[in-house]
């Protein structure tokens, strides 16, 4: 049986012509076939034309991709638009577990998932990125955190912060330049205004290419989000020479926030170092010690403590230091305590080598604690020459010589500079036939890079040194004038480090020469012997005291030719003036001739030159004022009230520095103040226990007192020591 003929759509409704008198079809217009009579007419018949002319058997055939596809869709749809949170945390959880059980390929793959879940979230490529560099795959880390940081778009800014950390730590994986540096930080600061460890970090950068106003304008900036930062606006501003009052109005309110973040935890020692610092720079010294002190009773073994004490200590030293050069036996306990409290203070070590270099004396065992520190520094790492190079210098500075120069033996291969020191170590020592071949290969070894490179400094300087040690100081000067650009101005190199030496060949050369031994005795005219031309000498002089280095030495040796006698005086006195026509250095001479003037008890000559040197310091070098004080109590006593004056207006210069008491002390003598004498020649025994004529002043003023036998006492003790120098009257 033949299945019925699907029944047959109705054609639409034909459109007859209004214009025709005939029945005639045609086309709807657009605006006819829109209309709903006509649209719904033409849909309804076109869906029941398209359903009756199907085979029902193959639609419900497709009926299950029908349903696959829907269910397909909705699916898709629904994995797309679901939270992802319980995925991720799954994965958080198994990387966790993995880090417990140290499973490092497990975290891996666990964070490439989560980067792939969430490929937004910077995060996750940050963390796989720093997990890299802690398994030491550098390169792999360093590129999974540089794609967070383009430069067209903003990136993540802890990415950015990162790599420019990284790129000024000690050992970076990749350098950045200043101006890229500069970049990942602006941009972290458009991101993050008040990231203050991204205004630290560009105020460094600004600071390190000498653009002063920025750094501070972007410290000060941190400061404002925490107070506590005033600490480096302050340090800063003292760098800058910015008002006092400026710099310590900062410094207290840094002091503040960092008093209030101590309160709060008293066990940081960070925060109390930083406090004392923010003190020092506040002028309240004292507080800032008594900050450091009392966290040391609390934590004895804090080494940043014991670091910070003993640098607040130095600081000290530093200052009196700068106001005089007088003030080394009074700075040389406090170093060597500090010293002793810190070990391994880098600073204190070269502190107590300079005061050593300058004729500190250092008891034998002052520096016992520092040398073990370092000697087992040393055992910890052989190899390292900055431990045997500090170690090498407490050695020299306890006269251990030889003991020096082995700690150098093993790290002077290839280093020409130790190879110099250890050889003029062993020619202190009892190995000097060893030293002068070590000195003739030194010799040899640079004489070749000269002639490879005439102009290198470095292998002039170290030959320099060498030829100075073996005492061939002619062909030192030699060597050392091919480095001079202007000959005709003068023979002093440019070159700050050759020019020191230059002084040094000169002085040393003149005293060969003339015979002069810088350890004669000032209290009489010396003998120089000149030869027939007085000019080589003078000239050699002259070249010293060019030379800042050795100005001091140069106008001390040129005094002494002024007060000896011969045909040296006429022209030593012509180069005085011409020194005077320099300010400082003509108060220097002035100091120098009054004060040898001084030793050879020719107090009018003394008191003349000491008061033109005294005028022209305007009354503020402790001393010229302690020599001036002191030629007066001598040579005028009638006039001892004013030397009372100098000797306080020294003292408020260098307060307790033991030559300064002992002249005040001698003042009151003179006065016949006799409580007053013993008080202060007391305190300068405490410092310098072996002065014969302060034991002298304190036999009088015992005398004055009526104490016979404390006068006595002294008496003793100054002929002791004046028969162990070798003296009959004492020396200055």
């Amino acid at each position: 049986m033949s299945s019925p003929t699907p029944q047959q759509p109705a054609a639409p409704k034909p459109i007859r012509s209004a214009n025709l008198g005939e029945d005639k079809l045609r086309d709807p217009t657009l605006l006819e076939t829109l209309q709903p009579g006509n649209l719904l007419y033409f849909a309804f018949h076109s869906v029941e034309c398209w359903l009756f002319s199907r085979s029902f058997s193959k639609i419900i055939a497709a009926v299950p991709f029908i349903i696959v596809c829907v269910c397909g869709i909705g699916g898709f749809w629904w994995v797309r638009h679901s939270s992802m949170d319980p995925v991720v945390q799954h994965y958080e959880e198994a990387f966790n577990d993995a880090g417990k059980s140290g499973n490092a390929a497990l975290q891996e793959t666990c964070l490439k998932a989560l980067v792939s879940l969430r490929p937004t979230d910077p995060q996750y490529t940050m963390r796989l990125g720093q997990m890299y560099i802690g398994q030491g795959r550098l390169a792999d880390g360093y590129r999974e955190i540089i794609k967070l940081a383009p430069d067209n778009r903003p990136g993540h800014p802890e990415a950015r912060m990162w790599l420019v950390k990284q790129a000024v730590s000690d050992k970076p994986i990749q350098r950045l330049s200043p101006e890229e540096m500069e970049q990942q930080l602006k941009m972290v600061l458009d991101a993050e205004p008040r990231n203050t460890d991204a205004h630290q970090l560009l105020a460094r950068v600004y600071v390190n290419r000498r653009e002063w106003n920025l750094a501070e304008r972007h410290l000060t900036e941190a400061a404002s989000i925490r107070p506590d930062l005033n600490l480096e606006v302050a340090q800063l501003k003292v760098i800058l020479r910015r008002p006092a009052e400026d710099i310590k109005s900062v410094a207290n309110r840094a002091a503040e926030a960092l008093q209030s973040r101590l309160e709060s935890n008293r066990a940081d020692d960070s925060v109390r170092v930083r406090l004392a610092d923010a003190l020092m720079l506040a002028d309240a010294s004292d507080r800032a010690r008594e900050v450091l002190v009392s966290g040391l009773q609390q934590r004895s073994d804090s080494e940043a403590l014991k670091t910070a004490l003993s640098n607040h200590d130095l600081n000290g030293v530093q200052v009196r230091m700068s106001e005089s050069m007088l003030n080394r036996d009074a700075s040389l306990p406090v170093v060597v305590e500090a010293l002793k409290l810190a070990p391994g203070n880098v600073r204190a070590v070269q502190m107590v080598v300079q005061l050593k270099a300058i004729g500190g004396t250092i008891p034998a065992d002052a520096l016992e604690t520092a040398i073990q520190h370092w000697s087992s520094e040393v055992e910890k790492n052989p190899t390292a020459p900055e431990s045997r190079v500090l170690l090498s210098q407490l050695l020299m500075a306890a006269d251990r010589f030889e003991d020096a120069a082995g700690a150098l033996e093993p790290v002077i291969a290839d280093r020409p500079l130790l190879k110099l020191s250890r050889a003029q170590l062993l020619l202190k020592s009892d190995k000097r036939d060893q030293a002068i071949a070590e000195l003739q290969a030194i010799l040899d070894l640079t004489s070749a890079r000269l002639n490879e490179k005439p102009d290198d400094a470095t292998s002039a300087a170290v030959q320099v040194e060498a030829l100075l040690s073996l005492e061939r100081f002619a062909e030192a000067r030699e060597l050392l004038a091919k480095f001079t650009p202007t000959k005709e101005l003068t023979d002093v190199p440019d070159d700050s480090a050759l020019a020191l030496l230059y002084g040094r060949a000169c002085i040393a050369e003149f005293d060969r020469m003339t015979g002069f031994s810088p350890g004669s005795s000032p209290e009489s005219p010396f003998t120089f012997t000149l030869g027939d031309d007085i000019s080589v000498p003078l000239n050699l002089l002259r070249c010293a005291i060019e030379c800042s280095s050795s100005t001091m030495q140069g106008i001390d040796r040129l005094a002494r030719l002024s007060l000896s006698e011969g045909p040296v005086v006429e022209p030593a006195d012509a180069m005085i003036r011409q020194l005077r026509m320099d300010n400082q250095a003509g108060i220097q001479a002035l100091n120098l001739l009054g004060m040898h003037a001084l030793l050879m008890k020719r107090y009018d000559k003394a008191i003349n030159w000491l008061e033109l040197a005294n005028s022209q310091a305007r009354s503020r070098n402790p001393q010229i004022l302690n020599n001036l004080a002191t030629a007066i109590v001598r040579g005028r006593p009638g006039d001892a009230a004013k030397a009372l004056q100098l000797a306080n207006q020294t003292l408020e210069l260098i307060p307790d520095h033991p030559d300064a008491l002992s002249t005040r002390g001698e003042v009151y003598v003179a006065l016949e103040k006799w409580n007053e004498a013993v008080a202060d020649l007391t305190a300068s025994l405490d410092l310098r226990p072996k002065n014969p004529i302060v034991h002298r002043l304190l036999e009088k003023a015992y005398t004055g007192l009526n104490d016979t036998s404390m006068a006595q006492e002294h008496a003793t003790r100054a002929k002791a020591i004046e028969d162990a120098l070798g003296q009959t009257g004492g020396s200055e």
